[in-house]
């Protein structure tokens, strides 16, 4: 139905479209891949130091071990500062918009 119908319904006393809440921003497609593709080198690039390292160094698979902690780690700080900064601006909007604060953009 377009926003101008203005029957008494019940139930048809919902906002439009530019009158309701904001729901927050989620990531996207590129987004996504962009984290994803940081999340494999943040893991991955450890883990390849370390083999190499272990080849030059003849400590077999001491520092391939120790990359491959390095890279987990790495790799969720990376998902966890991606996610969280977008949580983060969520809860901020709705917590404007929920005040009557003009909304950040």
């Amino acid at each position: 139905m377009a926003p101008t119908d203005k029957r008494e319904e019940p139930g048809m006393d919902h906002p439009n479209h530019a009158a309701a809440a904001p729901r927050g921003r989620a990531l996207v497609g590129t987004e996504l891949a962009g984290t994803w593709a940081v999340f494999r080198a943040a893991v991955v690039l450890p883990l390849l130091i370390g083999a190499v390292l272990d080849n030059l160094i003849h400590t077999a698979p001491l520092l391939l071990f120790v990359g491959l902690v390095i890279g987990i780690v790495a790799g969720g700080a990376v998902v966890y500062t991606r996610f969280n900064s977008t949580v983060n601006s969520r809860l901020l909007r709705n917590t404007l918009a929920a005040s009557g604060v003009a909304a950040v953009p």
